[in-house]
Order: structure tokens, then C-alpha cells, then sequence
């Protein structure tokens, strides 16, 4: 049997799959719509605004390499500047910036990839994960543009409690600093440094059950307990993904083999704190983020 002919394989897949996925794109934008717009921040604006009107769209390059597919998609340690070729950039300009970016990736004969980049000014990881699963909800439910309830995104901001002004607080504390043009949009250059490497380590429900124990057993050492602290396996998760950077940064941070028990602690009741408001005391928040060195920011 011939082999098939990777000429007419990448054909079908910019025949078939790339339209397929520029409709989904589109269903799942209407849904979206502030994605399509822009950040923007007039000389004579107090503030940035998110700026979408009717006819705005999405930057979406389509792309095809000759990369080693199985590599990049491995749990193997890669170059992390592999991945600079996949992704897309918002093209920016000190008062106009967009909110989202797509690149879809032709690998021939092997599959394809979608890299985004997104304004973290206007999506958290939760959106963005939201989005791109309703993107992938539409294209394999062709001919139904409604999304689930949990995929349905919600924007009354009327909801969030604010009494301590926090925007007012924030704006002002930024166009405080001593900087040429603080009202500046242009992007920080946040690329992986040369001569990193990137690693895909997966923690399975048997590890994670037995972080739990060893971290109990600690607390009992130490007398850390606290009844209120509920030991998830996101706390414990964040918790060990944390001292692993630390390792990895040869950050010394003075607890010995207690840190993951320490990190569990922290971050739990961190979490519980919650329960009075996620913006309770957050006042001070941009200042204390600015003052923590590069090498601390984890």
C-alpha cells in the first residue's frame, strides 16, 4: 500500500478541518464578544476600557511546520523556545491592545496545535479555559451555537461587591509611579529566556493521596493542624508545584522537608480567607506585588 501523499493530507486539513474551526471560532465569539475587542486607554480617559464595537474580530494566522510533533506534545524536557513558533502575538500599541489572539498549527500527517495569547488585564485562567472549551463544545456540535450553562460566560459586574473602591485605589496607585507614560499599553516582553527547558509532569490521584497523608503526618509532628484548613487536591497540587519551583530557583527558603507541609498550610488558609470577600484587604495588593523581587514573584 502507497503511502499517503502529505501534500494532499495537509490539503484535507485546510479543506476540512481549518474551516470547521474558524466557524466554531466564530459561534463561540458571539458568546465572547469582548474578546474581539481591544484594551484601550485614551490620553483623555481616566481609565482603560474595553473597547468592542460591532465588526471587530479576532486575529487568526494559520500555520504549517515541520516540527516534531510527538516532541513538542511529549512529557519529555524540550527547548522552551520550540514553542515561541506556535504561538501568536497581539500586535500593540501603547493605546490600543488587543484582547485575544489565535494560531492554528498544521503538523502534515500528524494532527495540529492552537496556540493562543491572550490580555490578562480582561481574562483569568478561568476564562480563557471557558472560552476554548465552548470553542471546542461548538466545533464538535456543529449546527448548535447554544453553549452549556456552565460554559455560558456571565457579565453583570454589578455583583462584585466593592466598598472600598478598589479600582479608584489601583488607578491611582499606577499612575502614581515615576514612569515615562503610565498609561502605556505596550506588552512586557514575558518570553522564556534562552537555555530554559520545559517539562510535562503529571501527578496522578494515588500521589496526590499520598501527599496527603505525608502532610498530615507532619502537621501532627509539628502541631500545624487547622481544622478549617480543607486539604484539596488543588491545595496540595499548588502546594507541591510551588516548593518545586522554589527547588528549581534554588530558592532557599529556611523550611527543610516541612515546606510542602508548611506551602499546604499557607495556601489553604490562604483559601479559607476567602470566605470574607476575595477583596478583603487587597488594598495595598498592586504595591506589595511591585515590591516582591523577581526571584520571590512565584
Amino acid at each position: 500500500m502507497a503511502a499517503p501523499n502529505p501534500v494532499n493530507r495537509v490539503g484535507a486539513v485546510q479543506k476540512i478541518v481549518v474551516p470547521k474551526l474558524k466557524h466554531s471560532l466564530s459561534l463561540a465569539l458571539q458568546h465572547y464578544l469582548p474578546l474581539a475587542g481591544n484594551v484601550t486607554w485614551a490620553p483623555d480617559y481616566s481609565k482603560p476600557i474595553i473597547d468592542y464595537v460591532e465588526g471587530n474580530a479576532v486575529s487568526l494566522t494559520v500555520a504549517e511546520s515541520e516540527a516534531d510533533f510527538y516532541l513538542l506534545s511529549g512529557d519529555n524536557f524540550r527547548d522552551s523556545q520550540y514553542f515561541n513558533h506556535f504561538l501568536p502575538c497581539l500586535v500593540d500599541t501603547e493605546t490600543r491592545v488587543p484582547v485575544l489572539a489565535l494560531q492554528v498549527t498544521l503538523f502534515p500527517n500528524v494532527g495540529f496545535s492552537i496556540g493562543y495569547a491572550v490580555h490578562h488585564g480582561v481574562l483569568d485562567g478561568k476564562t480563557t479555559t471557558m472560552f476554548m472549551h465552548s470553542w471546542a463544545f461548538l466545533c464538535t456540535h456543529e449546527g448548535d451555537s447554544t453553549l452549556t450553562p456552565e460554559l455560558t460566560p456571565f457579565y453583570d459586574r454589578t455583583l462584585i461587591v466593592d466598598p472600598s473602591n478598589l479600582q479608584t485605589t489601583y488607578l491611582n496607585f499606577w499612575l502614581g509611579k515615576d514612569a515615562p507614560n503610565n498609561k502605556s499599553l505596550s506588552l512586557w516582553d514575558l518570553k522564556a529566556p534562552p537555555d530554559t527547558m520545559l517539562g510535562t509532569f503529571l501527578l496522578t490521584q494515588a500521589n496526590i493521596e499520598n501527599i496527603k497523608k505525608w502532610v498530615r503526618v507532619q502537621w501532627e509532628k509539628k502541631q500545624l493542624q487547622n481544622p478549617s484548613v480543607h486539604v484539596s487536591s488543588f491545595v496540595i497540587t499548588t502546594a507541591y508545584t510551588w516548593v518545586c519551583l522554589f527547588k528549581a530557583r534554588q530558592i532557599r527558603g529556611g523550611k527543610g522537608d516541612d515546606g510542602i507541609a508548611i506551602a499546604v498550610k499557607a495556601i489553604g488558609e490562604a483559601i479559607q480567607g476567602l470566605k470574607d470577600g476575595v477583596l478583603k484587604g487587597k488594598e495595598d495588593l498592586l504595591s506589595r506585588a511591585i515590591s516582591i523581587p523577581p526571584t520571590r514573584f512565584i
